[in-house]
């Protein structure tokens, strides 16, 4: 099949490979342009890791735009003891959003040799990665930004959350006033802006809001049709699916080991909690995991046989962007959810019903002690969870939308463009 012409897709290198959500919905969208574009890609960071070079291991070619280290000058390599991700976590707090999402002279240099006008159409995943390469001081091909989780949104959820310090709270005020005001200017070069959720959509004010072209793309599970039949297992069990590295995640079950599994243990004697997912799941304080029935089981190959064998799975999750996939995962999976109100926003409304939410550590124990108790309404609600998920949250209905988003698009520029018009027509015929 010939193809439409050339894309470049610009990713950061954390959110790739398809053990976290974030890589999967890149792995996603990457499938989806590459079946019409001839895609090249962009990876963002200190290098292109394994794990990119094997996601984009299909790109037409793979170039790399280097991440400054903000400790690599200056007096910050004295204090490397504190920790590196400590130091940069403290650099990006007191650094202004405006200076943060400028362009990154840095990584300019080092993608000299990519001229953005030789493409129909770049795509992006996130907006500081675009803004930080330079995306936007060309004006002559058309941008498309995959929001999917909306950078202010992220930080109202830290403000909001009960979890984060007086201190940084004031800073993080300061920080969504100077990033509503960036994005406001950024976002209105884009020609097209896709959001994970409706209720996303109509949050972002832009320059030109009225003309500009927006539409939902749903975050969907990597196993939309997973055709297991869950086994009753022999202990009422709790799971959690994700990585420790993922800071909402590795604070959300902590959050839940200390606030419910002691209620939900004295309820249900048996109950187990099982913590899949890669990272240091060791790290959580010891009085927490050593508590009986607590499972750290880490990395595994495969998923399926933990929701088989799970009563429910818990999404604990305060903070962050965006929907969340390992809602979506369970439930295409058959396994009902409990979930933060936080976790619990953005998805269809049938399926908001389906989710046990609340934010009340007791009530949250509660929903969780009431299903595991009650394991006939557990897979009652979890079989209606999977029939909404294969019908809302399919991958061919993300394929069309990212298809017919692309394409328009590219119309609206050749239309404006007469000289870009013969210039596809002309790769088409290769």
């Amino acid at each position: 099949m010939s193809k439409l012409g050339r894309a470049l897709f610009v990713a950061p290198d954390y959110a790739t490979g398809k053990k976290s959500g974030g890589g999967q919905r890149t792995a996603h969208l990457f499938e989806a342009l590459s079946r019409h574009y001839a895609v090249e890609v962009l990876v963002v960071g200190r290098g292109i890791s394994a794990r990119s070079r094997e996601a984009f291991a299909q790109a037409d070619a793979i170039h790399h735009a280097h991440a400054r280290d903000p400790i690599d000058k200056g007096i910050w390599p004295a204090f490397r003891w504190v920790g590196e991700n400590r130091l940069n976590k403290a650099l990006r707090a007191f650094t202004s959003r405006s200076a943060l999402y400028s362009t990154d002279a840095v990584m300019r240099r080092s993608i000299e040799h990519i001229n953005f006008s030789d493409f129909d159409l770049i795509v992006g995943r996130y907006l500081l990665p675009l803004a930080s390469v330079g995306a936007f001081e060309n004006k002559q091909t058309p941008v498309l930004i995959d929001i999917d989780d909306r950078d202010d949104r992220v930080i109202e959820t830290r403000i909001q959350s009960p979890q984060t310090h007086m201190f940084l709270r004031m800073i993080y005020h300061v920080h969504l006033h100077q990033l509503r005001s960036v994005m406001a200017k950024l976002l209105s070069q884009a020609d097209h802006l896709w959001f994970s959720s409706e209720q996303d959509v109509g949050g972002v004010d832009t320059e030109n809001t009225a003309m500009q072209s927006r539409s939902v793309l749903p975050n969907i599970p990597i196993h939309p049709n997973s055709d297991i039949e869950n086994e009753r297992a022999a202990l009422p069990t709790v799971l959690f699916v994700g990585v420790s590295g993922h800071t909402p995640n590795f604070a959300g079950v902590c959050w839940f080991l200390k606030q419910c599994w002691p209620k939900i243990r004295m309820a249900v004697p048996n109950a187990r909690m099982q913590i899949v997912g890669g990272g240091d799941w060791n790290a959580i304080p010891r009085h927490l995991s050593n508590q009986d029935g607590v499972e750290i089981i880490g990395s595994v190959k495969e998923l399926a046989s933990y929701y088989a064998g799970a009563t429910l799975s818990v999404a604990p999750i305060h903070t962050g962007g965006g929907t969340k996939i390992k809602i979506l995962e369970s439930y295409a999976f058959g396994v009902p959810v409990a979930a933060t109100n936080h976790a619990a926003f953005g998805f269809v409304r049938e399926l908001v019903d389906l989710i046990y939410a609340t934010d009340e550590p007791s009530a949250f124990a509660a929903m969780c002690i009431d299903l595991l108790s009650n394991p006939d309404t557990a897979e009652l609600r979890g079989k209606a969870g999977r029939q909404i998920v294969r019908a809302e949250y399919s991958k061919e209905k993300f394929d069309h939308i990212v298809t017919r988003d692309a394409q328009a698009v590219c119309d609206v520029n050749q239309i404006d463009d007469p000289m870009a018009s013969m210039s596809q027509s002309a790769y088409a015929g290769r």
